[in-house]
């Protein structure tokens, strides 16, 4: 265990490149990954057996947060995290939850994402998911560009008034559409009526 713990924090001590982030790095974390996620259980230790815990965990289309998604139904998130309020990315057991939940021979599985309020606590199906999380978050946070909260607050507004202006543009087009409908009906029966009276 001490060798592994020794090998992560030289691995994490040289910086991912820019190049590496983006050519090997940048396409994983936004394409996701299937992680066990830990919660923190007050009255006992975590089972996995009994809760529903896979999540698939990964950074939002405009690259400001860390998702997660319950296992089929993808479209639907549980959670996030600001990327702005990311303190560090912890390999192994540093958190309450993992000290809690965790079991040491699958320590080298699991990390941990510290933000100012919570923590996002992961365990991979092997070891180097874990390290290739790792250290392509912590390249994330250091090549990517993340908003301030001002910042992303502005952006989020400006999605929502866009995303409302096209909701009322569907509903304005579909609006015509049936009334293009309804004028269609009405002169098809007035055809008929004068095709009946004849």
């Amino acid at each position: 265990m001490n060798e592994w713990i020794s090998a992560i924090k030289k691995a994490m001590s040289s910086m991912l490149s820019k190049q590496v982030y983006l050519t090997t790095y940048k396409e994983m974390l936004f394409r996701g990954q299937m992680f066990e996620k830990h919660h923190h259980d007050p009255v006992g230790r975590f089972n996995f057996s009994q809760k529903d815990s896979s999540r698939l965990v990964k950074i939002s289309r405009d690259g400001q947060r860390i998702t997660w998604h319950k296992a089929g139904r993808l479209d639907v998130i549980c959670d996030s995290i600001d990327l702005n309020s990311v303190v560090a990315i912890n390999p192994g057991f540093t958190t309450l939850v993992f000290k809690q939940t965790g079991s040491r021979a699958n320590e080298p599985n699991c990390f941990s994402i510290i933000s100012k309020e919570r923590s996002l606590d992961l365990e991979a199906s092997n070891r180097d998911i874990a390290r290739q999380w790792v250290e392509g978050l912590r390249a994330l946070l250091k090549y990517g560009e993340i908003m301030t909260p001002s910042e992303l607050r502005k952006a989020d507004e400006l999605a929502q008034r866009r995303e409302h202006e096209e909701e009322a543009r569907k509903n304005k087009a579909l609006k015509k559409h049936e009334n293009d409908r309804a004028k269609l009906r009405a002169a098809r029966e007035r055809a008929h009526r004068q095709m009946q009276a004849k």
